[in-house]
């Protein structure tokens, strides 16, 4: 929150309506005193008396309290932030029973699309969301065994719009590449273990991507069709 205050309104950050994390920007400290006095007085109402709120001498400068997101990256780099206001779109959550792991979750979304669940060390597919009420529903049941190694970080949701393309092969940024699937500027290749890597010479741009029973090595391209190093 800004420190500087004019006739009684609280200079707003510039950042206010992107991030959507301060509920009370614009508005003065004495004036959000009160809004929240009248809040726990209505919550409160019949329970006892209610005293004033006694606010602090410099109320700038902190937060009291911060919803952190923590997650990895694939190169496996710890990163942590905040979400923008409205840019999460729903949870996942996995719970292993035995054999099996079961996936559950709700999605703010609408339309036909295919949900991931994203673990330190590959991706693996949930299936498509079914429609309930205004949200979509995840459910899945997958032998635990066929996870990915590691704990669920994260769910990635991909829209039919998005979806892979049969790719012919050919030469891209010098490079030749045979037959596999594309999805604008990434290119994936149906692979398991015995098997020669496809284009040799690109190995260390491909990470391991699983799909339902497939494995799949997968990179991104630049826009003159050079490969671009894992994220």
């Amino acid at each position: 929150m800004a420190r500087q205050e004019k006739a009684g309104q609280a200079q707003v950050c510039p950042l206010a309506k992107k991030c959507g994390g301060c509920d009370y920007q614009g508005i003065a400290y004495e004036e959000q005193l009160k809004k929240k006095e009248q809040t726990v007085k209505k919550l409160m109402k019949g329970m006892g008396e209610i005293l004033p709120i006694i606010g602090a001498e410099d109320p700038y400068c902190y937060r009291n309290k911060v919803h952190a997101v923590f997650s990895r990256k694939r190169n496996g780099e710890i990163v942590s932030g905040i979400y923008q206001e409205g840019t999460q779109c729903g949870m996942l959550q996995d719970t292993t029973q035995g054999l099996y792991t079961r996936f559950s979750g709700r999605l703010k979304a609408q339309g036909l699309c295919r949900v991931y669940g994203v673990y330190p060390e590959g991706e693996i597919s949930l299936g498509v969301p079914v429609p309930e009420g205004d949200s979509l529903r995840v459910r899945a049941t997958l032998p635990t065994s066929r996870l990915p190694k590691g704990r669920l970080l994260s769910g990635r949701v991909v829209y039919e719009q998005d979806a892979w393309r049969p790719f012919p092969g050919g030469c891209m940024g010098g490079v030749t590449y045979p037959p596999g699937q594309r999805k604008g500027n990434c290119l994936r290749f149906p692979w398991k273990m015995g098997m020669e890597l496809p284009a040799m010479e690109v190995f260390c741009f491909y990470r391991l991507v699983r799909e339902k029973e497939r494995v799949y090595l997968e990179l991104r391209l630049d826009s003159e069709g050079r490969p671009l190093l894992p994220e």
